[in-house]
């Protein structure tokens, strides 16, 4: 993830407050879903489920002062991104 983004503890979100936010997330212009038309209750359960099975995490970008859902190899993408990047210029980052 970008350096001004922090992860958000979902779990730690009362349901309601979460759902509110998925549903920003997944109705937030720009977001594509494929040829069939799913319910904004269809999306967010289906975010949930990510988050859930581990697949997802939501972050937070304090610079856009927006969540964002983020699958867990896009995560795991960056991270291994930024420690290469960090090792190559001689940084320890433990």
């Amino acid at each position: 993830m970008q350096s001004d983004a922090t992860e958000i503890p979902w779990q730690s979100l009362e349901r309601e407050t979460l759902e509110r936010l998925l549903a920003e997330i997944v109705t937030r212009d720009g977001t594509d879903y494929g040829a069939v038309e799913r319910t904004t209750e269809a999306k967010v359960e289906a975010a949930l489920r990510s988050l859930r099975s581990n697949r997802a995490r939501l972050y937070w970008h304090s610079d856009t002062e927006t969540a964002a859902l983020v699958d867990i190899n896009q995560v795991r993408e960056q991270q291994s991104a930024y420690r290469k990047a960090a090792s190559d210029a001689g940084i320890d980052k433990e």
